[in-house]
């Protein structure tokens, strides 16, 4: 008899790791305040920029009602709220703010109506403009030594919701707070621009809770000065102008913290201040269990966890289970989908006719995903897979897919589900879902396992090409005669690099 160690722990070792192809999870559609022409600060406009991390295109531009003289001391902002866009013209001693309603996420045209008064009128003047998920404002002011106030707010109303210490690095502080943006990602991340020649580029965290004071951990000096940030596809771009012929960008990478030289600002457009709109979807998918019926078939049960990962509803929302594709379309039956309970807080409907091969939409068609808090679903699939071959590995990957904007005109984003819990949708945290290493299928193993206990099992690399492996088993209640040690280069097809014979003093290889 013998016992295979566990590909999925040492493979970190002595696996390639090749990849599997990366799904678009994420797409993001620029906003940017400004005018059409670099250098032009009287033409204002607002615009909105498809795809800008590879081939952008124009989706809209429109031209502000009522005309403004110029684009300085005004801001745009994307609400996640109410899906509305939000430019505030600031004065001496007042906001005056204009909603515009593009529609989203069924259109994405210009406003149907331009508002030539503002929508409402206040005191309160932010010297940052950006919306989190909930449909707050958050600004920064008063500096003061190393110490400055952010604020929560409600735009609405300029009323103050909350008030909280700023500390920046006593070694690399702004020499102003009127210059700069906000950015906060889809998965509440917060990064800013503050300070003129130099902008100085930080993160902000801690910046939610009630204890404790709210830290700027200071990243890099920028090469220019930069009024512009915003959030796209897993980046963040610092954008900025001379005021004449030059409009700039830079792209920070946020796993690698690696910023890209200077590129030209997208469009030939003049950026004053950005934000940012970010469609996305993640998804994960794990073996709940198993029940033997005989010896080529098995009951099995996946639960597959969808989230709305971006800043914006998603419409025609589904989930996509083909189960046909990975145990042959004959070789399923029985196949039934129930949400988990408690995890429809969007009310999804299922789809009847979904059975995983010839239909493999789990929900019904044109319904929308909401992208605040209750923005998830969950639901079990449970079938029956026969004609199974004993001892293989049959990998499952369901996808999630969603879009927004008009026929001829929409941004889709499709997720690969990973491995695991909710947990690992994003487990870098840098708020695209769609990493190469968080698509990762599902393995169900179909054969014999031993009834051995693995107390610890450790891969290290101590030079090139020695990989040790060691590992420690609790007292065997079966005999085991030895340990076979397979390695995978694709993380489907594993071969066996070696043996170990099972006694008490053999546990390395």
């Amino acid at each position: 008899m013998t016992k295979k160690i566990s590909c999925l722990l040492i493979c970190i070792a002595i696996t390639c790791c090749n990849c599997f192809g990366q799904s678009k999870a994420v797409s993001s559609a620029i906003l940017n305040l400004g005018s059409n022409t670099c250098g032009n600060n009287t033409d204002v406009t607002f615009s909105l920029i498809g795809n800008p991390s590879s081939t952008p295109f124009l989706m809209t531009n429109f031209t502000i009602n009522p005309t403004l003289s110029n684009f300085f001391s005004k801001f745009i902002a994307y609400n996640p709220r109410d899906n509305k866009i939000y430019i505030n013209d600031i004065s001496s001693d007042d906001s005056r703010l204009y909603i515009y309603d593009m529609g989203l996420p069924g259109s994405f045209t210009g406003p149907a109506i331009m508002p030539i008064i503002p929508n409402y009128s206040y005191g309160y003047l932010p010297n940052n403009f950006e919306f989190d998920i909930n449909g707050d404002l958050w600004s920064i002011r008063s500096l003061s030594g190393c110490n400055a106030v952010i604020e929560r707010t409600d735009e609405v109303t300029g009323t103050i919701l909350f008030t909280k210490t700023l500390e920046f690095p006593a070694g690399n502080l702004p020499n102003t707070l009127t210059t700069g943006d906000i950015v906060i990602t889809p998965n509440g991340r917060m990064f800013i621009t503050m300070g003129y020649s130099p902008s100085k580029f930080y993160e902000i965290t801690n910046y939610i809770p009630s204890i404790g004071n709210a830290k700027a951990n200071y990243i890099q000096d920028l090469p220019k000065p930069c009024y512009g940030i915003f959030y796209m596809n897993g980046k963040i771009q610092l954008s900025g102008t001379d005021l004449s012929s030059n409009c700039y960008r830079y792209v920070y990478d946020i796993p690698t913290h690696s910023m890209s030289s200077e590129l030209p600002f997208q469009m030939g457009e003049t950026p004053m201040d950005n934000s940012s709109i970010s469609p996305s979807t993640g998804l994960s998918q794990r073996l709940m269990g198993s029940t033997n019926v005989d010896s080529i078939t098995e009951d099995i049960v996946y639960e597959i966890y969808a989230k709305n990962s971006g800043n914006v509803q998603l419409d025609n929302f589904n989930i996509i289970e083909d189960l046909g594709a990975k145990f042959g379309a004959a070789n399923v039956s029985y196949v039934s989908a129930a949400f988990a309970p408690g995890s429809n807080p969007c009310n999804m409907v299922l789809n009847p006719s979904f059975d995983a091969v010839t239909d493999t939409r789990i929900f019904n068609a044109n319904q929308v995903m909401s992208n605040l808090q209750n923005g998830y679903v969950a639901v079990t699939v449970s079938f029956r897979a026969t004609n199974l071959i004993s001892n293989s590995v049959y990998y499952a990957t369901a996808k999630s897919t969603g879009e927004i904007g008009n026929p001829g005109n929409k941004i889709i984003v499709v997720d690969s589900s990973n491995n695991g819990t909710s947990t690992a949708i994003d487990p870098n945290a840098d708020g695209d879902p769609g990493d190469v290493s968080e698509n990762i299928p599902t393995p169900f193993y179909f054969g014999t396992i031993l009834p051995v206990k693995f107390i610890n099992v450790n891969a290290f690399k101590t030079g090139n090409n020695l990989h040790p492996i060691n590992w420690t088993i609790a007292a065997p209640t079966s005999p085991v005669t030895k340990f076979d040690i397979e390695y995978s280069e694709d993380k489907r097809n594993w071969m066996v690099a070696g043996s170990v014979a099972a006694v008490s003093d053999k546990n390395v290889y």
